[in-house]
């Protein structure tokens, strides 16, 4: 799914939505599954990530109730506990930090969104940083289909079934409606990608001109 910019400036970290969400987690374990679907790798905050591991490594053994206690005990088992790393205090500071323990879903949403968002920013300036003639359009569309494969849109994580086909589509948000049936969706943003020079323009202008004049598809 696009990344939408339309609200400003991306925000490319949020460490108070993953403090959230880890405090949530840890006064009700009930809550992880809730959000299943996000990864030790949505964290950009490395202490947040080392204890979202260590919750991760609670209920993988079995432990759907553990405590920040346990939580705290297993970042001490793993040397994350120290000078220069968590704090002792940390975990249990967590437990207070969200305002309420009720949206979850909307704290992981947040910093699935801000991993999605920096992921972006760190490629489109490797991409800028670094012109070797290849399209920076195909460079881009490269790029986006990279972060929705690491980093999915937290809006479609949520939904029962990913949407690949454009039957995915339909079945989700109804009957599709076409320009040209199969290749042009009505609604629907539709890029080109080739190599240079291999007529992606004069396509371009065909197609507008067919839907302009009313020619045949």
């Amino acid at each position: 799914m696009p990344i939408d910019t339309s609200q400003g400036p991306l925000l490319t970290s949020d460490p108070e939505s993953e403090e959230c969400f880890l405090g949530t987690l840890l006064f009700d374990p009930d809550t992880f599954y809730k959000a299943g679907w996000l990864t030790p790798d949505d964290f950009q905050i490395e202490r947040n990530r080392w204890v979202f591991e260590a919750i991760c490594r609670r209920h993988e053994a079995g432990d759907d109730d553990c405590s920040f206690l346990e939580v705290e005990q297993d970042l001490r088992n793993a040397g994350k506990i120290g000078p220069g790393l968590i704090e002792s205090a940390y975990v249990m500071d967590l437990v207070q930090r969200p305002p309420s323990y009720n949206y979850v879903e909307h704290y992981a949403k947040r910093v699935r969104t801000a991993r999605r968002h920096k992921a972006l920013a760190d490629g489109m300036a490797g991409i800028l940083a670094k012109p070797n003639g290849i399209d920076p359009g195909i460079k881009t569309a490269s790029l986006l289909a990279n972060i929705n494969e690491r980093f999915p849109d937290p809006e479609m994580v949520t939904q029962t079934e990913q949407l690949w086909t454009y039957a995915d589509i339909d079945k989700l948000l109804g009957p599709m409606e076409w320009e040209w049936e199969g290749w042009l969706a009505k609604g629907f943003a539709t890029l080109i990608a080739a190599e240079s020079g291999i007529g992606k323009s004069m396509l371009a202008l065909r197609l507008a001109a067919t839907y302009v004049l009313g020619w045949t598809w």
